[in-house]
């Protein structure tokens, strides 16, 4: 006589997909932070654009920069510039509404997408922010870490269609800013 039956072969995956997912969010985010990296901030600025979402309402995109950053990595550590970097992040993102996208974008550059937010509420909102960075102090040893922030703001303009280009633009406005103190 035969013998009539089946193999079963159960595999528990759950490991590999949390592994997966790992892979997934660390491509996407800043390790040190926690908040979305440079690549997907220009994703999101892309699918803005793509959809046209900014021509119907006004957006715009902060370009920031740390103040004498440098010299807390050399006068300090790396730690201590690590430290800074998740104190302004943590500052940065209490600061903002639940809709912002924020980015760090660079080793001390963090970028905002400020959807459906008139031109006065950005001004307000980067002033808000400059002045949060001011205030924020974090302790070191014996030393107390200040940081001030360069804010470059770009309204995004109706026509726009290129992420790259208007981060490039927000850079070159966050640079002036730093020249003019």
């Amino acid at each position: 006589s035969r013998a009539n039956g089946a193999v079963f072969v159960l595999r528990d995956v759950s490991r590999e997909q949390q592994y997966m997912d790992q892979l997934s969010w660390n491509a996407r985010h800043d390790t040190l932070t926690g908040l979305e990296n440079r690549g997907e901030f220009e994703r999101r600025l892309q699918k803005l654009l793509t959809q046209g979402s900014h021509q119907l309402k006004p957006s715009a995109v902060l370009y920031m920069d740390l103040d004498q950053f440098k010299l807390i990595n050399e006068s300090c550590t790396r730690a201590a510039g690590d430290e800074k970097l998740i104190a302004v992040a943590q500052m940065l993102q209490s600061s903002l509404r639940e809709s912002d996208c924020l980015a760090r974008i660079g080793g001390d550059e963090f970028g905002v997408l400020l959807e459906n937010c008139p031109p006065d509420k950005v001004s307000s909102i980067a002033e808000k922010l400059r002045q949060a960075a001011q205030q924020l102090q974090l302790p070191w040893g014996k030393k107390m870490l200040r940081t001030g922030l360069s804010i470059g703001v770009l309204h995004i303009p109706g026509d726009a269609s290129s992420a790259s280009e208007l981060l490039r633009m927000a850079d070159m406005a966050c640079y002036r800013a730093k020249e003019r103190g």
